[in-house]
């Protein structure tokens, strides 16, 4: 005999828990951040200021790029050019769309996960012209890396309280399990266990912390849950269906510090931005 579905809905405690995993997005973080949350502080920087982020006294912001070692390193220069004006048109209006499935059935090894996600913003290459970049100071190889740094000034002048750069720190930053509070802005955090490329990683990262605040800002959530009744007296299975959805515009997505864990290559970001009607 089948008991009939039983349908439930817990959308707040489905989501609180989707959101604080965000950072871990697919898969392979070592932990979840604390819900905690610190006022954001600008501590001197131990870094090369090349890692900065921030918005300066005229308003401008910095952006980085990031590509593989190609043969001819004005290649790589160019890539890592066009990755940064990326930053930039996401920043200008991006639209995330995600969709997380989960599905624990009766059975031992009956288990089924799959997340599909998207985002969608402006040509990049509409912003190339407006990007300051000198390649005498503006470039830098690591990590068999080419980075570039530009700087961009909106229609707007922007003003982000935030300094602190973590980029080549061999600790983990406060921020990974404590984000700070960003006056008039949503925080995110995104995560990468390290791909092929460490290019690869970073990019994984950064978007997955734009996939964190939709799901903060726009996300639903629902649980099923399914019995089934077999002849024995003890004979009942059942399985449980989670499913996460979020879509939404952003404006504003800024990357405000990027760490890499020494230890397993994976790297975190922590990002800013506000919600688009």
């Amino acid at each position: 005999m089948r008991v009939p579905p039983a349908l439930r809905t817990r959308r707040p405690e489905l989501l609180k828990n989707f959101i604080l995993l965000a950072c871990i997005f697919f898969a392979g973080c070592p932990g979840s951040p604390s819900p905690a949350k610190t006022p954001a502080s600008a501590p001197q920087s131990e870094n090369n200021p090349f890692w900065d982020a921030g918005s300066g006294p005229s308003g401008s912001l910095i952006f980085h790029g990031c590509a593989g070692i190609y043969s001819k390193k004005e290649e790589s220069i160019q890539l890592a050019l066009e990755e940064a004006a990326k930053k930039v048109a996401v920043f200008t209006l991006v639209e995330g769309r995600l969709l997380s499935f989960t599905n624990i059935g009766a059975g031992v090894f009956d288990y089924q996960s799959k997340t599909e996600t998207s985002l969608i913003y402006g040509d990049p290459a509409a912003y190339t012209e407006a990007l300051a970049f000198d390649p005498e100071t503006d470039v830098l190889e690591t990590n068999r890396t080419v980075f570039v740094r530009v700087r961009y000034q909106p229609p707007e002048p922007v003003s982000i309280p935030y300094r602190s750069s973590s980029f080549q720190n061999s600790v983990k930053p406060a921020w990974v399990d404590a984000p700070p509070v960003i006056p008039g802005y949503t925080v995110g955090l995104g995560y990468a266990g390290a791909r092929a490329k460490y290019a690869d990683t970073i990019t994984a990262s950064w978007e997955n912390s734009v996939f964190s605040i939709v799901t903060g800002l726009y996300g639903s959530a629902k649980e099923e849950i399914t019995s089934t009744r077999g002849p024995g007296a003890f004979d009942v299975a059942s399985s449980n269906t989670q499913e996460i959805r979020a879509a939404g515009k952003l404006r504003g997505f800024y990357i405000l510090d990027t760490w890499t864990n020494p230890g397993d290559k994976s790297v975190w970001t922590l990002s800013i931005a506000q919600k688009s009607d």
